[in-house]
């Protein structure tokens, strides 16, 4: 694993890439004593499929970051034969049942259900922006800038990882914002980093809007889809959201219900 990392990341680059390969090797870390060459096909299989009957996850991500290890150790160390991972069948995850487009009256719901000031800020923010979990909990004070935010930095909960390096270069961005929502980011307290959700717990958070049928990411599909139903210029909406165009309309827009009848009387007049 050293190696592969050693190789295929140098220099520390490409960190929200390499996390993936983290997680992997602490989902199986109870093979961590063993030589690759000596894991069984059936073994692992086992592993992996009492974990799924265990929890209800697909763990296919981890499963296909083994394997793609086991290939490098295969084919450019010679440090095994086989593959067990070969054995693994891909998992079909669960019918996705979130709620991906947030209604007004659902966010008024969660806003108000919501006990703790910097939990309402960040919903606030998630809202208005569409930016991702981990770009809200990386969001400094210096990043407000009158009433826009410039996405420049990540904080990813799970491993505590604090880095300017974002998913992708469409990442990097400008998104502007309410002058209320500025006023009370610039408000609230901060750390020594200039975090300002320093004392948000992202799996909290995720618990809670769970309540709801929905999860942080929702957001993100509920503000891409207000942007394209408003008539905003799709560069625009790929800029603000911080996506390509094609990921836009292919993954992120849904049925906006809070115009739909507005939309439905323009259709009305066209028959």
């Amino acid at each position: 694993f050293e190696i592969y990392v050693e190789l295929n990341f140098p220099d520390n680059k490409n960190i929200t890439t390499r996390q993936p390969y983290i997680q992997m090797i602490k989902f199986f870390d109870c093979f961590k004593d063993y030589n690759m060459s000596d894991i069984k096909p059936k073994e692992l299989l086992d592993y992996v499929n009492g974990k799924r009957k265990e929890t209800g996850l697909t763990y296919n991500l981890n499963v296909s970051k083994l394997s793609t290890l086991y290939n490098f150790a295969i084919k450019k160390l010679r440090a095994c034969e086989y593959n067990p991972c070969d054995i693994i069948n891909k998992a079909t995850p669960k019918e996705d049942e979130r709620i991906k487009f947030i209604s007004e009256d659902l966010y008024k719901k969660i806003l108000n259900y919501l006990k703790k000031e910097s939990y309402k800020l960040i919903v606030r923010l998630l809202y208005e922006t569409g930016m991702r979990i981990s770009e809200a909990m990386g969001l400094c004070i210096k990043n407000v800038i009158g009433n826009t935010i410039k996405v420049e930095k990540q904080y990813i909960q799970e491993y505590e990882l604090f880095t300017d390096q974002l998913k992708t270069e469409n990442s990097y961005r400008i998104v502007p914002i309410s002058p209320e929502l500025s006023r009370d980011l610039k408000k609230k307290p901060v750390d020594l980093d200039g975090r300002i959700f320093y004392d948000v717990e992202a799996p909290t958070l995720r618990y809670y809007l769970r309540k709801f049928k929905t999860s942080p990411h929702c957001f993100r599909h509920t503000r891409a889809t207000i942007l394209v139903s408003s008539g905003i210029d799709l560069t625009v909406v790929a800029s603000v959201i911080g996506d390509k165009i094609e990921t836009i309309l292919k993954t992120y827009v849904n049925v906006n219900e809070n115009d739909i009848e507005k939309k439905f009387d323009l259709i009305r007049q066209t028959i």
